[in-house]
C-alpha cells in the first residue's frame, strides 16, 4: 500500500510533471507582476466603464459661506467703533482671510444700530464700521434689517450697500442662487392701499418668480427676520406660513437669519432654518453669545458652525458648535428654559421708508 502511494506521488516528479508546475508557477507570478502595473484594471474599466443611472457619477460641490449678523455698531464721539462691535467684526474678517477663505460672505442685517441716530450718525456709523467688513477677501452680499431703518432711509441703504434693490439674487454659480429676502416689508395690514402692503406683495411676487425659474439650481435665502412660527407672535403667523409654504413648494435649501439673538435651527416642509446670535445683544436675554459668526457648509447636507465667545472679553478664547448636532439639542434645551422664544415682528411706522 505504503509503495502505491509513493508511486502515485512519484508521477508528479517526472521530467513532464516537472515542467507543467514550472509553467504554473511562471503564469501565477506573471499575473501578479502585471496586475500590480495597473494594466489589467485600465484594461477592465476601458471595457466595463462604471455608470450609476446611466449617468456620469459627478460629486457635487461643498459651498463655504461666512455668515454675521446684529453687530449694531455705533462710533463714538472720536469716530471710532464701539469695540463690542469692532473686534468681533476684526475677528470676523481675520478669520475669513485666514483661515475659512470662503465662497462668500453674508452680513445678515442690522449691521449698525441706528436707534435715536437717524440722519448724519448712522450713516456715519455704516461708513467707518463698512471699512472693516469691506477688509474681506471674498464677495460679500449685505442684508436689510430693522436697525438700519431706525437710523436711515432704505433707499439710502440700498447707495450705500451698492444693490439695486433691497430684495435680489445672485448666482455663485451655474449650481447656486443666493437670494437676499428684504423681511423688513412683512406686515400685517390688509389694507390694499398701504404702501408697505403693496411693496411686500410686490416681493413676494417677485420671489415666487425667481423661484420658478430656478428649477436646476441649489437655492440659499438670507432674512434678517427669522421665517420661523415659534419665533413669532400669533399677529405674523399667517405671513410666516405663507413664507414657509413658498419656500418649500420650490425645494429651497436653507434660510439664514438673525434677528432674535438666539440659537436655533429647526426643519419646516423640508427646509432648513437657521437662526444666530449677534455680537453683544444677547445678554439682555440672560444668554451668553458674544462676538458670534458663523461658517456655512452647503453640500450633501446644509450644516452652520457658530464661533462664540461666553464672556464679551476680548481675552476669552472662541468656543464652536455644529447645528445640527447632539450638542446643540442639549444646549437649545437648557435655552429654552430661559428665553421666550416668541419674538414680534416691528411692524413700525406703515410707510416702507419707515
Amino acid at each position: 500500500m505504503r509503495w502505491k502511494i509513493r508511486s502515485e506521488k512519484s508521477k508528479f516528479f517526472t521530467p513532464p510533471g516537472i515542467m507543467l508546475i514550472f509553467i504554473c508557477l511562471f503564469l501565477i507570478l506573471s499575473f501578479v507582476i502585471f496586475e500590480k502595473t495597473g494594466k489589467i484594471y485600465q484594461h477592465y474599466q476601458k471595457k466595463n466603464p462604471p455608470v450609476a443611472n446611466n449617468k456620469t457619477l459627478v460629486f457635487p460641490k461643498k459651498y463655504k459661506i461666512g455668515f454675521v449678523s446684529d453687530a449694531h455698531a455705533v462710533a463714538n464721539k472720536k469716530n471710532v467703533i464701539r469695540e463690542n462691535a469692532k473686534i468681533p467684526m476684526e475677528n470676523f474678517v481675520s478669520h475669513m482671510n485666514n483661515d475659512f477663505k470662503p465662497d462668500f460672505v453674508v452680513d445678515g442685517g442690522d449691521f449698525i444700530d441706528g436707534t435715536r441716530r437717524f440722519g448724519e450718525k448712522s450713516n456715519n456709523d455704516f461708513l467707518v464700521f463698512n471699512r472693516i467688513f469691506q477688509k474681506i477677501q471674498a464677495p460679500k452680499h449685505q442684508v436689510l434689517g430693522n436697525h438700519e431703518l431706525r437710523g436711515m432711509t432704505r433707499e439710502n441703504w440700498i447707495r450705500k450697500t451698492g444693490n439695486k434693490n433691497s430684495y435680489y439674487y445672485s448666482d455663485y454659480d451655474e449650481k447656486l442662487r443666493i437670494i437676499v429676502f428684504d423681511s423688513t416689508l412683512i406686515t400685517s395690514s390688509q389694507s390694499s392701499k398701504d404702501p408697505k402692503k403693496i411693496a411686500y406683495e410686490k416681493e413676494l411676487a417677485w420671489l415666487e418668480d425667481v423661484l420658478k425659474n430656478s428649477p436646476d439650481k441649489k437655492i440659499i435665502i438670507f432674512s434678517h427676520h427669522p421665517p420661523v412660527p415659534n419665533l413669532r407672535k400669533e399677529t405674523s403667523l399667517e405671513n410666516i406660513a405663507r413664507l414657509n409654504k413658498i419656500f418649500s413648494n420650490y425645494h429651497v435649501r436653507a434660510v439664514f437669519s438673525g434677528h432674535v439673538e438666539i440659537l436655533y435651527y429647526e426643519n419646516i416642509g423640508g427646509v432648513d432654518y437657521f437662526v444666530t446670535p449677534g455680537f453683544y445683544r444677547s445678554e439682555n436675554l440672560g444668554l451668553a453669545w458674544f462676538g458670534s459668526f458663523s461658517e456655512i457648509g452647503i453640500g450633501l447636507k446644509n450644516h452652520l458652525k457658530l464661533f462664540y465667545k461666553e464672556k464679551g472679553d476680548e481675552s476669552v478664547e472662541y468656543k464652536t458648535i455644529i447645528i445640527p448636532s447632539k450638542e446643540y439639542y442639549a444646549m437649545e434645551k437648557e435655552e429654552r428654559e430661559k428665553v421666550n422664544f416668541l419674538a414680534p415682528i416691528e411692524n413700525g411706522p406703515s410707510s416702507i421708508e419707515e
